[in-house]
């Protein structure tokens, strides 16, 4: 495995008081197949109803700009026909606490939700979750964006970009959500990604 790592602090706060957005930014080249990353993700609920929603939700969407499904992937069915999957958010109404509906195409597979794919012999051969939990005002916020798609020798690439505003100490972005994937990517023999983040995170200080 390869893997790039590159994190930034920045304080809009003050010394005393310190306000820090914390971004981290990671490529890595793994020898698991995008469907073996995918059933790891399952089974540690990093792809589960919290990061991909099956009813409506208030103040989380899949990206700052709204332009990212909470999840996409393209997967096989049994039978060899390929699907297009996707969970969008769709805006029901709010201003400071705004509601969003999760929306799934192809309407087919709307009651199909992908931590249930193994089971019905889906197959992914590509995947990508996008969430974005924000407050009013969008003083605090956390943005996380996973992408694995399939590499040389039936292997995968994946991408991490991850960023939390409103923290007072240096700490990993979504962090709960970054534990959750690198408890994952345990399971597949990569150790300690959660550990190494917090390092070069708090080396920033």
């Amino acid at each position: 495995m390869s893997l790039k790592l590159d994190v930034k602090a920045t304080n809009y706060g003050s010394l005393s008081k310190p306000n820090y957005t914390v971004e981290v930014e990671l490529k890595a080249s793994l020898r698991a197949s995008p469907d073996e990353v995918h059933r790891a993700c399952v089974e540690e609920r990093f792809v589960s109803t919290r990061t991909v929603p099956t009813s409506p939700v208030v103040n989380f969407r899949g990206s700052m700009d709204g332009s990212k499904p909470y999840y996409r992937a393209l997967v096989v069915d049994r039978g060899g026909t390929v699907y297009e999957y996707v969970v969008e958010a769709r805006y029901k109404g709010g201003v400071s606490n705004v509601t969003y509906e999760p929306h799934v195409r192809p309407p087919s597979l709307r009651r199909l939700h992908p931590s249930y794919f193994k089971l019905l012999g889906f197959k992914v051969e590509d995947f990508e979750v996008n969430n974005y939990r924000f407050t009013a005002g969008l003083k605090r916020y956390e943005e996380l964006h996973v992408e694995v798609y399939g590499g040389p020798n039936g292997g995968s690439s994946l991408q991490l970009r991850a960023r939390e505003a409103g923290l007072s100490e240096l700490r990993p972005p979504c962090d709960e959500l970054i534990s959750l994937l690198s408890r994952a990517l345990e399971r597949l023999g990569i150790a300690g990604l959660r550990e190494v983040v917090g390092e070069r995170v708090r080396g920033l200080g």
